[in-house]
């Protein structure tokens, strides 16, 4: 069956989507989420090719062993991520894609590609796996990246086989109610004791959701649960002058300015003039009665005095690998250094932009201590006109994601 546009089969643009979003992901650094933002050439393909890319990082430990095992030969990287994507398909997709569509798709784009050799190696190799298919384990070595598992080892021991299953949950969609807007019809309320005053719903049908006028109306945002344990850090009088210094896309920023009222402001600041585009969209599809300004500028040249400065800065993403599987197969002990050493740096501007009395809230999306915990104490200890008012760490389940939350108040 074909997609509306160009007359080509929904199955080969998803295949070809997919297979490209692998290439940026391998050789541009692009994370799945942005590739289907901003990069995916078929937009209509978007659920399918989002499917399939979380499907294969969730199992990419077992296909990388498949295609290792049954390949007498190293594969070439282009070749490898139509294999990959084929065998994702074979093995998790079957209801979507029979195996032998797969595999014909594949073959079929292995030679246009790589020529009449490549599709014969690609046919042997696939129908090969399809005749002895895997016994599909969910142990956490079977599943976890080596990095993470070696380091998630050392940090909780006794955590790794929920972490495992954690991994492998596909996340349910859901969507909080903005300001005052009534329940979705047919939406299961969520309640955890972080979420404060805001209300989650879990959306059993999404594509129904996404088409009512109430989401049309701006009424609902697709958000985690999560996202609202740092907002229920800390409370808003709605007079308050704000900084959000890394807002894009504006999700935890619609949170405070919701809160705030016409006498509030908030500005939200980050480096992305793409990613700020979804700020405004965000911010002009909602009925914000305070003030708002959002600017594209790096958190080093943001000036100015505010009562509180929102910092969620960017991480290792370990909290959310539910909606980003690829997350972890970015972890490394260099890039954890890495990120630490970026968030020390924004902290130490935000730090400049709070005014005495005021607060500055530090937010993650990850589990790493060093991220988290140790980043706020060290951040205390070098700047002693700051107090720790509260924090809070959430570990991923099935049905939330992972976050840490500081807040911290400058003394006057």
């Amino acid at each position: 069956m074909g997609l509306p546009g160009d007359g080509t089969p929904a199955a080969v643009k998803i295949l070809d989507a997919s297979v490209e979003g692998l290439e940026r992901w391998e050789e541009k650094g692009t994370g799945i989420d942005d590739f289907l933002e901003y990069q995916l050439k078929y937009p209509e393909t978007r659920r399918s090719v989002a499917a399939v890319l979380s499907i294969f990082f969730r199992r990419k430990q077992m296909i990388d062993f498949l295609l290792r095992k049954f390949s007498r030969q190293g594969i070439q990287p282009y070749k490898r991520r139509i294999l990959e994507v084929a065998v994702t398909q074979m093995l998790f997709c079957r209801e979507a894609v029979p195996v032998e569509v797969a595999v014909s798709l594949a073959v079929d784009k292995m030679t246009r590609e790589a020529g009449v050799g490549a599709g014969k190696f690609a046919n042997a190799l696939l129908r090969r796996i399809s005749a002895e298919p895997p016994e599909i384990s969910d142990a956490p070595e079977a599943v976890l990246p080596p990095e993470v598992r070696k380091h998630w080892k050392k940090l909780m021991p006794r955590r790794m086989k929920d972490m495992a299953a954690v991994f492998l949950t596909k996340p349910d969609f859901c969507a909080r109610a903005c300001v005052d807007a009534a329940a979705p019809e047919g939406a299961r309320p969520l309640e955890f004791d972080f979420c404060g005053k805001f209300r989650f719903y879990r959306i059993d049908n999404p594509r129904e959701f996404l088409a009512s006028p109430e989401f049309s109306a701006g009424d609902f945002y697709i958000q985690d649960p999560a996202t609202a344990m740092a907002l229920s850090l800390f409370e808003l009088s709605g007079n308050e002058k704000v900084c959000d210094l890394c807002a894009a896309p504006g999700g935890k920023g619609l949170m405070i300015a919701e809160r705030l009222n016409r006498n509030g402001a908030i500005t939200l600041f980050d480096r992305s003039e793409a990613r700020q585009n979804l700020t405004r969209e965000n911010f002009s599809r909602r009925r914000i009665e305070a003030q708002y300004r959002i600017e594209v500028c790096e958190a080093a040249n943001v000036s100015g005095e505010f009562d509180l400065v929102f910092c969620d800065v960017p991480c290792s993403n370990t909290g959310v690998f539910r909606r980003r599987p690829d997350a972890l197969w970015r972890f490394s002990p260099s890039r954890l250094l890495e990120l630490t050493g970026l968030q020390k740096t924004i902290l130490g501007h935000a730090a400049a932009l709070v005014r005495p009395g005021g607060r500055l809230v530090y937010s993650t999306c990850s589990i790493e201590p060093d991220e988290n915990g140790a980043q706020t104490a060290g951040f205390i200890a070098s700047h002693q006109e700051f107090t720790l008012l509260s924090q809070r760490q959430l570990l991923p389940t099935a049905e939330f994601d992972g976050a840490y939350a500081a807040v911290m108040r400058k003394n006057k």
